[in-house]
């Protein structure tokens, strides 16, 4: 149990007036696993995740209009990182 009193890494005063405590050690030992499990999951969630896709559909006539609806949900996704660029066949923006 003194291994525990070691990893008190909240004490704020010297060690001269301070006393490791059971507590003290154990409260250190469960938010570092709680920071590791978190960055863990952080790090698992970003190499799992998919940054683009692609949609291609071709006319046969220039002048051919297309009208398409899209109804995508990005539940986890925020707003601001979501877009949507619009090409022709010549490639401009449009």
């Amino acid at each position: 149990m003194s291994r525990v009193k070691t990893l008190d890494v909240f004490r704020s005063l010297p060690k001269d007036l301070t006393e490791p405590t059971y507590c003290g050690g154990l409260i250190s030992l469960i938010c570092t696993g709680v920071i590791v499990v978190l960055g863990v999951q952080e790090t698992a969630t970003y190499m799992r995740s998919s940054t683009s896709s692609k949609i291609v559909i071709e006319n046969t006539h220039s002048r051919d209009k297309f009208h398409a609806n899209l109804d995508i949900s990005f539940p986890f996704i925020p707003c601001d990182l979501i877009g949507l660029t619009i090409i022709d066949g010549l490639g401009n923006k449009v």
